[in-house]
């Protein structure tokens, strides 16, 4: 059986063996969605998610969530790329309406710890963060502890991150 991949938001940029989303119809897109409606697929139908660049631009980012959760089968796969909250990409385009940090799928799981009982009705396991450094801080020589550091108290040092999250039904 062939498995189910989107590429939300995928511009004329599609991936390979995904079904493309997005909102304008360009070349690769597939669906045409109007982000105030739900994705137009049915509940547990979808294996996969790719978005490269989509969820910081969301008027109603948990609505999204709560959507990709629903189409998603148990133990999917969501993988996306969002600017980071402390670098000029976030803050630049006027088209930014989310801010996405490292803790923001904590509030989006059934971990339990001080401010996450919100009920939304998902659970997302991460496993993965991967961050995408400018120059110079993308260079290998930098240890990670120093990067780590840096990435926390400075502006500017990390473009964006990929966050890799489990579906958990």
């Amino acid at each position: 059986m062939e498995r189910r991949l989107i590429d939300l938001g995928c511009g004329n940029r599609k991936r390979p063996g995904h079904i493309g989303v997005d909102t304008l119809r360009l070349p690769g897109v597939d669906v045409i969605w109007d982000p105030k409606d739900p994705l137009p697929f049915d509940e547990n139908s979808v294996d996969g998610v790719y978005a490269n660049f989509v969820l910081e631009h969301s008027a109603n980012f948990i609505s999204l969530v709560k959507d990709l959760y629903r189409i998603c089968k148990n133990n999917s796969t969501i993988r996306l790329r969002v600017p980071y909250w402390a670098s000029f990409t976030q803050w630049k385009d006027p088209t930014h309406r989310q801010v996405v940090t490292e803790e923001t799928f904590r509030y989006l799981s059934d971990e339990i710890w001080y401010g996450s009982n919100y009920g939304f009705g998902v659970n997302f396991k991460i496993k993965k963060i991967e961050y995408v450094y400018l120059p110079p801080f993308d260079r290998r020589f930098i240890p990670d502890f120093l990067k780590r550091f840096m990435r926390r108290y400075f502006l500017n040092i990390v473009h964006s991150m990929w966050i890799e999250v489990e579906v958990i039904k």
